[in-house]
């Protein structure tokens, strides 16, 4: 028999757990060494523009785990896109992850819908930065929309 909300709001989540309760992973539990994260890059790609960067920086003492990312892109038609993230862990050494949004809905019209939701794990170390590239081609003519959404925990590092 299906519980009621009442008494679903009232269990206690079960410690170490993982629990789906909206299209963000929750950390169920009381480990205080767990605390959930996520972040939302826009970037508008304009005319003659071919990418847009961004970044984060992981705190000291803080291990990144990206466990799931969201793309979505609007771009003219015959335009396509990738989305790197560049996990730098020092000047001169960088690990590229690459993301290809495909044709998610066919659009009338000079503009296409992109789009890609995947699980994943990506670790970013305590004090490293992450870089997240949307670039695009062939053509770099009109303005382009790609967002960027990611989401995981930062774990204490002793």
């Amino acid at each position: 028999m299906p519980r009621s909300k009442q008494q679903r709001q009232k269990a206690p989540a079960r410690a170490g757990k993982l629990r789906s309760g909206s299209a963000v992973m929750m950390l169920g539990g009381a480990d205080p060494a767990l605390q959930p994260y996520r972040a939302h890059w826009s970037m508008g790609i304009y005319s003659g523009e071919s990418s847009k960067t961004r970044h984060l920086d992981v705190p000291a003492g803080k291990r990144l785990v990206i466990e799931f990312v969201t793309i979505s892109a609007v771009l003219p038609k015959r335009q396509h896109t990738v989305v790197t993230f560049y996990v730098r862990s020092s000047p001169t050494l960088q690990t590229p992850y690459w993301f290809h949004p495909r044709i998610s809905e066919p659009r009338e019209g000079s503009r296409r819908s992109h789009g890609l939701s995947l699980c994943t794990r990506i670790y970013v170390d305590p004090g490293s930065r992450m870089e997240v590239t949307a670039a695009r081609g062939p053509s770099t003519s009109s303005d382009a929309l790609v967002r960027v959404s990611v989401s995981g925990y930062l774990a204490d590092v002793p």
